[in-house]
């Protein structure tokens, strides 16, 4: 309920904030850097999607949520 997405369409979280010609560009990570619940975001993305995910969630693509929960699993593996 306090997401800062919660009223936008979500397709702008899908298609890194393109728009059509004519509209409002909106930048999806400023949207979630402001956001009070950005880490609960991204803890849901990856809690629910594990590396399958796609879209934008919590500030992050689809492809730095991968690499971050790599990094965790190399970092723990290492002791």
């Amino acid at each position: 309920e306090r997401a800062a997405c919660k009223e936008m369409d979500p397709d702008l979280w899908f298609d890194g904030g393109k728009v059509q010609p004519g509209s409002i560009a909106i930048d999806p990570y400023k949207i979630c850097a402001s956001c009070p619940v950005i880490k609960e975001c991204l803890t849901d993305s990856i809690e629910t999607e594990g590396l399958s995910g796609f879209g934008i969630r919590g500030g992050m693509s689809a492809n730095d949520r991968r690499a971050l929960v790599r990094g965790w699993r190399f970092s723990n593996a290492q002791g």
